[in-house]
């Protein structure tokens, strides 16, 4: 299927480059098709293919090949584990590993230690509370009914002082009866006095 040749007069790079881009292609190709044994859908011949052409490089040149075309075959490699993109991924294989973007995904679902600590396993949050500020609504209400409090307290004083009104009682646990303010200083001055 391959046969690797590298001439050392020539630019063995730029063929070594082409070589890797030509297995990716081949790769994403047959995998997609559902190729059989013979062909690169097969893992271990894959890995066989990759390592030839490692070898031959080596020994052609006596040096490594650059790092950013090795990564791309190791991707090659792991072609299937890249490219699938359920959810369950690390629910569904043994020893799972996650592309780029799906680790980053995941980092964008995980909830910090911070929920931990403040909400329970019976899922109340047990964090301090903090005061909710008023709206500026809520906050007109209340003073519509504060000044309306303020006027009703503000006639009863004044009905109190010119006797109008007998003002505020009590009431008397024994008997029931209503018992001004009044009353009850005058009885208190009585018991008082004798």
């Amino acid at each position: 299927m391959f046969n690797f040749k590298f001439n050392e007069a020539s630019d063995y790079k730029a063929e070594f480059k082409a070589y890797v881009t030509q297995i990716i292609r081949t790769t994403k190709q047959q995998t997609e098709k559902g190729g059989g044994a013979d062909t690169l859908a097969n893992r271990s011949l894959r890995i066989q293919i990759i390592n030839d052409l490692v070898n031959c490089y080596v020994a052609t040149t006596d040096s490594q090949p650059d790092a950013y075309q090795v990564e791309k075959l190791t991707n090659a490699i792991l072609h299937e584990e890249l490219t699938d993109n359920t959810s369950w991924k690390t629910r569904q294989s043994e020893y799972p590993f996650l592309s780029e973007y799906q680790f980053g995904r995941r980092r964008g679902e995980e909830v910090s230690f911070k929920k931990a600590d403040e909400v329970g396993t019976d899922r109340k949050t047990y964090r301090k509370p903090t005061r909710r500020l008023r709206e500026g609504k809520e906050d007109r209400h209340l003073d519509r009914v504060t000044k309306s409090r303020n006027d009703q307290r503000r006639k009863n004083y004044r009905d109190f002082i010119s006797g109008k009104n007998p003002g505020l009682f009590t009431v008397n646990i024994a008997t029931g009866e209503k018992i001004t303010h009044k009353e009850v200083f005058d009885y208190v001055e009585r018991e008082t006095t004798s």
